[in-house]
């Protein structure tokens, strides 16, 4: 219930799962936010070591400025989430 909550309360915003590590190597999802000509970018992800950082560099090396959103962010041991912020 509380994400279906959530879902509706920023709707307009875009969010959507995506099966890779990298979401802007996602056609789909790096068009949707081209299509928006920002250039600010929200990211967060379950694995701050895997997607989430692979997403940013990516979104960083295209240009984008690039916002995390870091409290829904995770990974296996709090030393590894230390050390990818520290990157």
């Amino acid at each position: 219930m509380f994400f279906q909550n959530l879902r509706k309360l920023f709707q307009r915003f875009f969010s959507r799962k995506v099966p890779i590590f990298d979401a802007f190597d996602d056609h789909r999802t790096y068009n949707a936010i081209k299509i928006t000509k920002r250039s600010k970018i929200v990211i967060s992800g379950l694995w701050t070591s895997i997607s989430f950082t692979y997403t940013a560099l990516h979104a960083i090396r295209k240009e984008y400025d690039v916002y995390t959103l870091i409290e829904a962010a995770r990974d296996s041991t709090t030393e590894l989430i230390i050390l990818v912020l520290k990157e």
